[in-house]
């Protein structure tokens, strides 16, 4: 995995961190009535705090992830973005369901002269929860590939060396002819280690 790969990732995990804050201090849903509009924020019933909290965690985690910290090492920082991705994914679900005081009032339907629906908020918080997830896969998938990689490198096969002829024209070069039996012995010997003969003495005539 590249350090630009990384620092742009880490960069996308930041934007959905933030979002997730933002989302935080805006609008969770409305509910329209006759003679009255409600409006309730995430920290209307502090389960913002919550969603903030995932924010800044996510964030540090993403600061970590591209300043390279503990990568060589092994550690998988987008464990840790998926971990609160998916608790932030959990709250937004419970909130979105109904589920706590701030969204009871919820239900996309409209009665009377009441119209209850989702506002920015929830989406806002939903983007940065996917901006978060899509980080962490991604980083996940490249290191995989990384791993991959250097598996595939290291059970390749080494290349075979290639031939140098210069050992063996140096070792040709080396030796000489016996004068007398004419075997090939070192170009230092004296006598030749075949017929015994002087090889400093020319063979006679005959």
């Amino acid at each position: 995995m590249t350090a630009s790969a990384r620092r742009n990732l880490g960069l996308v995990a930041i934007v959905g961190a933030a979002l997730m804050v933002i989302g935080s201090f805006l609008p969770w849903f409305k509910v329209d009535a006759t003679f009255i509009d409600i409006t309730r924020t995430g920290m209307d019933d502090n389960i913002g705090w919550v969603t903030i909290i995932f924010g800044v965690v996510a964030a540090g985690i993403a600061l970590q992830i591209i300043r390279g910290r503990g990568v060589g090492g092994g550690v998988r920082w987008n464990v840790g973005l998926i971990i609160i991705a998916a608790l932030s994914g959990i709250l937004a679900a419970v909130v979105w369901a109904g589920g706590t005081s701030a969204s009871k009032s919820i239900s996309d339907q409209t009665f009377g002269f009441v119209t209850a629906k989702y506002s920015t908020g929830l989406y806002v918080i939903a983007l940065g929860i996917a901006c978060v997830i899509a980080a962490a896969g991604a980083l996940e998938i490249l290191r995989q590939r990384t791993v991959d990689a250097v598996a595939r490198s290291a059970a390749a096969p080494a290349p075979a060396p290639a031939y140098d002829p210069a050992p063996a024209a140096a070792a040709t070069a080396a030796s000489k002819q016996c004068p007398s039996c004419g075997q090939s012995i070192p170009a230092t010997s004296v006598f030749c280690s075949y017929c015994g003969r002087n090889t400093t003495v020319p063979s006679p005539a005959g």
